[in-house]
Parts: structure tokens; C-alpha cells; sequence
């Protein structure tokens, strides 16, 4: 029988007995005979760049090797790889070892591994090892990981890439190996009695934002053309934000308390009403996924009703700052075109109540998904509104521009610039402005009242008059032009944009010159950002950025053109005279909490002062220590490097110091001088986070984020004991100093290296699989989801032992609802799991037995049933008059067959039975919350929780006697 799971050639590999060591109870699925390793190795270099041949080698476990060379990088690493399927069918769940030799004879040499789908990027597996770095002898690399889900013949994909430098690698001995799942430990379920019903709390709680002020990317400020100080901002997460003259920070609007079905929608276009201030139009985006629709204000943001649901552009990637694809007429704003991604251009005659198609966007081959083939669609739409037809109602602009962009497969005939003359019944397409740009796509459009368009993509500026046509009026020392051009309104001489200047600061992608014109783009001055004597930037925050970083937007001011707005990758900014000799930006981002979350950890007070009572970890800038959580803390962590985006993806503390923190530290594996550095490192702090200094790697440099456990008692890092959990399919790590070595924990029953836990994998995975009880220094737990065990260590996470729970973590890798455990503060052996469809547990005898929290009776747990049940729980300060092992717990869930969430509270941890848990119902769910990754509790400050949503949200409890009552 052909156990094996992967083909391969003969010719290639030839596995003899002896290479992997296995006990009695596991199966080699990579035969020991030739007969059993017979299919193809699939290869995919781009032509010259990769050479394969295979040699022999002796004095090794194998015979023949694969030989790799790569004679100049390409573009990504990915471009040379070699791949083989399995041969046998793999199920959800199943315990997979990988084990290869490889060498690089010169230089020293740098590949990757991946486990995925054969159709797809999605993985099956936890294992994804983004650098290995090779020498010129030969070393073993073995993995045990675990199949997230089934993988029939032929639709797993073991991956090797080699195309990160000129080099050459050889690789020999592939084994892949099933291994059967070690007996674990039996425990002991408690049968649920009846709970006690919720009551309401007296407590209120007044919700708010977390203060670190920007982030994410701000989009696109827009002024009201009628009413000065009026301005409008659009972002890539959450928004808009909404201010006035009278305002001393932004506002944030509603739109993301509705239509949220994923996390991170972003306002992809804004435009307001000309006349009526209360009116506005946003179009929401979902993510990074498909866009959710239109949405209209009557009411000046307090409420919006979506007016037409098609695939928008929220936050997608570097669309999500090319111009604004929705406009109103200047003849009539009862009409308004709105460009779409995928469903070519809509028009509304009656400010949103019904629509009809004007403009088709081209056919998608058989077989392509419209969202790539298409994609980003429509970003630019503008109307001249210098002349009209119709009349009455339907009076409207004579000429309405838009860009269509599309992938690399649509067609240039079908791309470029589309006009319409019969005020947006028909459009054809602008043959003579594709030639003049190279057919290069248009980033942003603008028009002033006048009806001169001016246009931009990196080639260049074109000026569109109505009387003569298109023009090109590039500056002559642009190098290259970049996002974002703003024309006066009321002047369609004044211009300025953002490009790249042949003299300083050419080199960086991210620091721009602006250019100015005030000859409508016949001559140009420019004024490069990172230069202080051309821009002077006041109010600089936490973010560490010295100038305007990657700008996404320009717009002057209606009311005073010598007043401009630009936004960037964190920040708005204002200048009072954008024409001046020496340029001043204002910092102007109070209100604006526009972070996306990834991580927050709440240690207790420590005796020096400094533990602070919130860290937060975001994306691409590290994260916070907030000494005040109202006040935007001054620095990051570590500053951040932009070439080299950073998360945080797991937190902890040493309960009894909590002045000692360790951080890991996830850095953009998609940019190769992050891989050339490996992908993260952990960080650790000895005075509450004043000061970081880097550990050294965990692993061979080649784990991307995890999450990590410190002891409850330690004195110094000296002593202090940590057990990591990596990313990309690594075992799990231990150190007993500190971090200065590390060495694999190990299965008590096996000796063998405790396999990776899955889920724990990367920066945007919401998942907790470790943590280390908050008494007992010398104990730590894990949670390995795919196989329903509950891992136990009592020696400081050198050995765990497994114990199979008969409850939650279904495996298949289907259910992405969170998976996180928590030890209770100052109860020994206590730990709470929330699972994956399995509502939330504890043990209170380091897991030899169960209890479910069942608040309420829940009814019968149906496949695809959605009954009420509690999703994650918190610990906080204890209650006034609580001692310190009765923390308070906090938990999210439904109750009374509710279909909305909301927040639990309880004072009764120390209650023996769940069901004698006396349950509060504290809140219903924020307003501005749309996620729940992210559900942590003050243990400084009573009655203080934080969430994931629209940057971080922080509620505050006050008692309900000493609210104001409305009037």
C-alpha cells in the first residue's frame, strides 16, 4: 500500500530507512522504497533568472539532490519554488510532520516553506516558515504541525521557495509524515445545573475612544463649499469624522455602526450637498474584501440609510487613495454618479431613491472572478459643470469624466478615460488621453467651477480645458508624480499636487515635494516635505514621522485659497498659506482614533509606578504604553521603521513585577528587507515599558509573530520564565532567563517537541492559545485547537501534558469565531477558555475538571444553530470591598434570546458552582464596536473595560445613581 503523502519523482529523492525517527505508533506516509515516491515535482522559475538539475551525494540519508540556482533575484521570492502534492488524502485535524535536508554551498542562503490549498493561497496548516538560513553544510529541518482542514488527494501543496537572492540551495531527504495523536489525560465535566437569571447592574457605563490620535490612512479631508469650517474626513477604517469651526477635535459619524458584517470597512468617497449641510453620501467599504454600498445623511451623520448596494471600495489596498468616485451635479445635487467596482457607473435623478445604470463595466472572461479582473473599477469621477442640458428636474451638466481602471488582464482598449457629452446618457472612451498618458492609471481628478479638469497619474499632470482640450502640464522637476491634487474651486489657476522632485529626497517612496502652480500648471515651484526649510510641521505626535508620510490627498479651502489640507498614512495636517515661502503644516488629528487594534494587555499596578495600566498593539506601528488612556501617549514602543511595517501580536507580564513585559513582534513579511532580517523578535522591558530592548530569536529567525506567557513570579529577567508560541508552524519555545535561550517544551508522555498551536500565527490573528497562571510561577497552559486538548505544564514549560476535552474547537478551520484562554488573577489552577463554538469554560483544578458558564440555559447546540451563549470574558480590578483573588469578570455574549450582543459583569468568581454566578447585564454593545478580537478589562481601575472597534473603544462604569438624567 502507498502510504505516502507527497509525490515525487524518483529520479529526485530517494528516502532511506532511518532519515526520520518514528515510534511504533506513527506511520511513514512517504514510503521507504522507490516504488512509493513516484510523481512529479512540479517546478515554476521565471526564465533566466533559476536553473534546476539533480546530482548525487553519498555519506547522507538520501541519495540524489535537487540543485537551485538562482542567478538574480526576482521580483518576489515566491517566482522559484518547487511543489509537491499529496498523495493520500489528509483530514481536519490530522498530525503532520514535515522533515527535508538543505544546504547553499554559496553564499550563504535564505528559502521558505509553505503548506497551503492547491487552488489557492489559503493554508491548510499552521506551517508557513517565511526564512530559513542555510549554510554550506547540510541541516535537518523537521516541523510538526497540524491540518486545519481536509486536503483529499492532490489538493495540498507543500511549497519550497528560493528566489530571495542570487544563490544556490540543494535539497534532498522530503518526508512527510501522519503521526498518531499521543493518548492524553481523561478530565472530568461538571453537569451544568440552572443558572441564575440575569438581573440589570447598577452600574452605567459611558463609552469612548482610547486616545492615540490617527492612524490607519486618512483619505481625504472635505470642506463644506458653504459654510466655512465645515469639514468632512474620509478614512481607510472606520469614518468618517465629521468637525466644525466651533470643534476642537473631530467627531466621529455613524456610518460604522451599521452594515459591519467584517471588521475595518473604510469610507472608499465622501461628498456632501453644496446647499444642504445635513446632507452627505459615503461609500462604504468592507474590509479587504467586497464593498457593502452607498449610504446617505439627512441628518448631518447621526443616522445614514444605504441608497444602493454595490461592490464599494473601502480600505483595498493602494486604491483606497485614488480620488473619489462618487459626485454630485453642480446643475442639480438632486443627481449624483457614483463609479463602482464592478458595476460599471449608476445615476440617481432624485438624490438616491432610485438608480439606473448608465455605464456597464466590460464582461468578465469565464472563469475570472469580476472583483481581480476588474479591480479597483471606477476611482475618479468628475463633472464639468460649466455647461447643461435637459431641463426641470432633469436639468443637468452637459460633460461627466470618469477613469476606469482594471487589472493587467483587462485590455487597454477597454481602460482609460471615458467622457460623456450628453450629460451622462452615454460615454465612450478618450482614445487620445490614454496616448498621451501611456495608458497609465488616472490616481485623482479635480474640478473647479470653471470647468478646467485636472488629472494625475505617476507620469505626469494634464490639464482638461473645455474650450481646447486636453493638455500636459507636468512639472519639469518632478522625478514623478504621485497621490493627490487639489485645484481652487473658484480659481482653476491655482493648482498643487504631490510628486517626487529630482533633487532631495528623490530616492523615498514615502516623502514627497509639493508642487504649486498658479498659472493653472504652466509654470511650477515645489516644496520637498522632508526639508525644514521648505515645510515646517508643528504638533508632531506618537507616530516618530519627521514629515508628511506617503501623502494621500490635497484640497483647498472654498473659503480661502491660500488654505489647504493634506492627509497621509496616520495624520491631517492644515496650512493657513500654501503658496508661502517656507510652507507650515498644523497637526490637526484630536478625534481621529483610526488605528486598527491587534492586541491590548492590562497588567495590575506595580510598587515603582510605572507599570501603566493599557498596552495596546496595532497595525504597522508597533503599539503604545498608555500611562493615561484619555491622554495620546507621546512615543511608540520602538520607533517605527515605514520600510519595515511592525505588529505586535502577543503580550504579557510577570504578575508580581509588572514592571517586566515582553512583547512579540511581528515585522511585513512582505517586504524582502524584513526577510532578510527575519520577521520578528520579541522585546522585552524591565521599567514598564519606558525602555525596550531586543531578546534574541526565539527560533532560527524565521517565525512570524505568536504569542507568548511570562511566570507570575520572577525578581529580575534573570530568573524569569516565558513560553512562546510562534507563528508559521514553529514548536513551542521555552526560557527560563529571560529570553537568552530557548529550547523546545516537550510532550511529558513522548519526550518529543510539543507541536505548534494553532491559530497563533500572525499579527491579524484574534486568537490567545497561551497563557501562564497568574499564582503558580512554575505553570502554564496551552490550548491546541485542532485536537480539543488542554495542555498543562508544572515545571516552568519545559514538559506539558495534554488532556482531551470532549468540548469546543471543532478543528475543521471553518469556525473563525475566537479561541482565547486566560488565568484568573490571584486564584491558582483557575483558568477560563472561551472556544470556538463552544461558549465559555473554566477549571479551577489546573484542568482536571470543567464547568460551563451557562448564564442563561442556552437550548440545544444545532450545527448552524445561532443560540444565545457567551463569546469572551476579561478580568478586572476587583470590586470596592473584594478581596484580591475575586477579581471581576466582564463577558460578551447574548442572553434571553437576544440577537444582539452585550456586556455581562459579575463579582462572584469565587462562587464553587457556574451556576451560582450571579450575572449583571452591564451594557448593551458599544455603538462603535463592529468586532470582538479584542475584550480586556482594567485591572487598575474599576469598572474600565477595552474593545476592538473603531480604534480602541474604552467603556467607564459609573453608578447609575450619579448619572444625570436626561431632561
Amino acid at each position: 500500500m502507498n502510504n505516502s503523502l507527497l509525490r515525487i519523482p524518483a529520479f529526485c529523492f530517494f528516502i532511506l530507512a532511518g532519515a526520520m525517527q518514528l515510534s511504533a505508533a506513527d506511520t511513514a506516509l512517504l514510503g521507504a522504497d522507490d516504488a512509493a515516491i513516484h510523481a512529479a515535482l512540479k517546478e515554476s522559475m521565471p526564465y533566466g533568472k533559476a536553473t534546476r538539475e539533480t546530482s548525487a551525494v553519498s555519506g547522507q540519508p538520501f541519495r540524489e539532490v535537487n540543485r537551485i540556482r538562482v542567478t538574480a533575484p526576482p521580483a518576489n521570492f515566491w517566482e522559484v519554488q518547487l511543489s509537491a502534492r499529496n498523495a493520500e488524502p489528509i483530514a481536519a485535524g490530522d498530525s503532520l510532520v514535515l522533515s527535508f535536508f538543505a544546504r547553499s554551498p554559496e553564499p550563504a542562503g535564505q528559502m521558505a516553506v509553505k503548506v497551503q490549498s492547491s487552488n489557492s493561497l489559503n493554508d491548510i496548516s499552521s506551517l508557513e516558515v517565511s526564512k530559513l538560513e542555510l549554510t554550506a553544510d547540510w541541516q535537518e529541518f523537521r516541523y510538526s504541525f497540524t491540518a486545519r482542514t481536509k486536503a483529499d488527494t492532490g489538493k495540498m501543496l507543500l511549497v519550497f521557495f528560493f528566489g530571495h537572492q542570487a544563490q544556490t540551495i540543494e535539497i534532498g531527504g522530503i518526508n512527510l509524515v501522519r503521526t498518531t495523536p499521543r493518548p492524553s489525560e481523561p478530565v472530568t465535566i461538571s453537569p451544568a445545573g440552572k443558572p441564575l437569571p440575569v438581573i440589570p447592574s447598577d452600574l452605567a457605563m459611558k463609552w469612548g475612544n482610547v486616545a492615540i490620535g490617527g492612524g490607519g490612512w486618512c483619505l481625504e479631508v472635505t470642506p463644506h463649499p458653504q459654510v466655512p469650517g465645515l469639514l468632512w474626513m474620509r478614512s481607510d477604517v472606520g469614518g468618517p469624522w465629521k468637525r466644525t469651526a466651533s470643534d476642537k477635535a473631530w467627531q466621529p459619524m455613524a456610518l460604522t455602526q451599521a452594515y459591519t458584517p467584517r471588521s475595518y470597512g473604510g469610507v472608499g468617497s465622501l461628498i456632501l450637498h453644496p446647499t444642504n449641510a445635513d446632507i452627505a453620501y459615503a461609500e462604504r467599504g468592507d474590509g479587504w474584501q467586497i464593498g457593502v454600498g452607498l449610504f446617505k445623511t439627512t441628518d448631518g451623520g447621526a443616522n445614514w440609510t444605504r441608497v444602493l448596494e454595490k461592490f464599494a471600495d473601502g480600505n483595498r489596498h493602494e486604491a483606497r487613495k485614488w480620488g473619489n468616485p462618487v459626485a454630485l451635479d453642480p446643475q442639480n445635487p438632486d443627481i449624483i454618479y457614483w463609479g463602482t467596482r464592478t458595476d460599471g457607473v449608476w445615476r440617481s435623478f432624485d438624490g438616491g431613491a432610485t438608480w439606473k445604470q448608465v455605464f456597464k463595466a466590460p464582461s468578465v472572461p469565464a472563469g475570472k472572478d469580476s472583483r481581480a479582473y476588474l479591480d479597483p473599477g471606477i476611482r475618479s469621477l468628475v463633472i464639468d459643470g460649466s455647461s447643461s442640458i435637459g431641463q426641470g428636474s432633469e436639468k443637468r451638466s452637459e460633460h461627466v469624466h470618469f477613469y476606469l481602471h482594471g487589472s493587467k488582464d483587462l485590455p487597454d482598449a477597454e481602460r482609460g478615460l471615458y467622457v460623456s457629452k450628453d450629460g451622462g446618457d452615454t460615454f465612450t472612451r478618450d482614445t487620445a488621453f490614454s496616448e498621451m498618458t501611456g495608458n497609465e492609471p488616472v490616481r485623482w481628478m479635480g474640478a473647479s467651477a470653471d470647468g478646467v479638469i485636472y488629472a494625475q497619474n505617476l507620469t505626469g499632470v494634464f490639464r482638461h480645458d473645455p474650450r481646447t482640450g486636453w493638455s500636459k502640464v507636468t512639472p519639469t522637476e518632478a522625478k514623478q508624480m504621485g497621490t493627490g491634487i487639489a485645484v481652487d474651486p473658484k480659481n482653476s489657476n491655482n493648482v498643487i499636487a504631490w510628486g517626487k522632485s529630482k533633487g532631495k529626497g528623490e530616492g523615498k517612496w514615502f516623502h514627497s515635494a509639493l508642487f504649486r502652480s498658479q498659472d493653472g500648471g504652466k509654470t511650477w515651484t515645489f516644496r520637498n516635505n522632508d526639508d525644514k526649510d521648505q515645510m515646517t510641521l508643528l504638533g508632531l505626535t506618537n507616530w516618530n514621522h519627521k514629515d508628511i508620510l506617503a501623502p494621500s490627498s490635497l484640497t483647498i479651502d472654498p473659503h480661502d485659497p491660500r488654505r489647504a489640507y493634506a492627509t497621509d498614512a496616520y495624520a491631517v495636517w492644515q496650512t493657513e498659506d500654501v503658496w508661502a515661502p517656507v510652507i507650515t503644516w498644523t497637526l490637526m488629528n484630536d478625534g481621529i482614533e483610526n488605528i486598527i487594534p491587534l492586541s491590548a494587555l492590562c497588567p495590575p499596578a506595580s510598587a515603582s509606578g510605572n507599570a501603566a495600566p493599557l498596552y495596546t498593539g496595532v497595525s504597522d506601528c508597533n503599539g503604545f504604553r498608555h500611562a493615561d488612556p484619555h491622554v495620546a501617549p507621546k512615543n511608540q514602543m520602538k520607533p517605527a521603521r515605514w520600510d519595515n511595517a511592525e505588529y505586535n501580536t502577543g503580550f504579557d507580564y510577570c504578575e508580581s513585577n509588572p514592571d517586566i513585559l515582553m512583547v512579540v513582534r511581528q515585522i511585513n513579511p512582505y517586504n524582502k528587507k524584513d526577510l532578510a532580517q527575519g520577521p520578528a523578535t520579541i522585546m522585552l522591558t524591565t521599567d514598564g515599558g519606558l525602555k525596550w530592548k531586543e531578546l534574541p530569536k526565539a527560533l532560527h529567525a524565521n517565525y512570524g509573530g505568536g504569542k507568548i506567557a511570562l511566570s507570575a513570579k520572577c525578581t529580575s529577567p534573570a530568573d524569569l520564565k516565558a513560553v512562546f508560541a510562534p507563528g508559521n508552524g514553529q514548536n513551542v519555545r521555552y526560557t527560563h532567563d529571560g529570553g537568552q535561550r530557548w529550547n523546545d517544551a516537550l510532550d511529558a508522555k513522548s519526550n518529543e517537541p510539543v507541536g505548534p498551536v494553532a491559530y497563533d500565527v500572525d499579527a491579524y490573528t484574534y486568537y490567545r492559545s497561551i497563557c501562564a497562571d497568574r499564582v503558580d510561577a512554575d505553570t502554564f497552559y496551552l490550548y491546541r485547537f485542532a485536537r480539543k486538548e488542554f495542555l498543562v505544564s508544572r515545571d516552568g514549560g519545559k514538559t506539558f501534558t495534554a488532556r482531551t476535552l470532549p468540548f469546543g474547537g471543532a478543528g475543521t478551520g471553518d469556525d473563525k469565531s475566537p479561541v482565547w484562554i486566560e488565568a484568573a488573577p490571584g486564584r491558582a489552577g483557575e483558568v477560563w477558555a472561551a472556544l470556538s463554538s463552544g461558549g465559555i469554560w473554566r477549571t479551577r483544578d489546573y484542568g482536571q475538571t470543567w464547568q460551563e458558564i451557562n448564564f442563561l440555559e442556552f437550548g440545544e447546540r444545532a450545527k448552524g444553530k445561532s443560540d444565545p451563549r457567551p463569546m469572551l470574558f476579561a478580568f478586572g480590578k476587583p470590586a470596592p470591598g473584594k478581596e484580591a483573588d475575586e477579581p471581576t469578570v466582564y463577558l460578551m455574549g447574548r442572553a434571553n434570546g437576544d440577537k444582539k450582543t452585550a456586556i455581562f459583569i459579575t463579582h462572584d468568581i469565587a462562587k464553587e458552582k457556574a451556576e451560582q454566578i450571579q450575572w449583571q447585564k452591564l451594557s448593551d454593545w458599544p455603538f462603535d464596536c463592529f468586532d470582538s478580537h479584542i475584550f480586556a478589562a482594567d485591572r487598575q481601575t474599576y469598572g474600565r473595560l477595552y474593545l476592538s472597534g473603531v480604534g480602541f473603544v474604552m467603556g467607564e462604569a459609573t453608578d447609575k445613581a450619579k448619572v444625570p438624567k436626561a431632561p
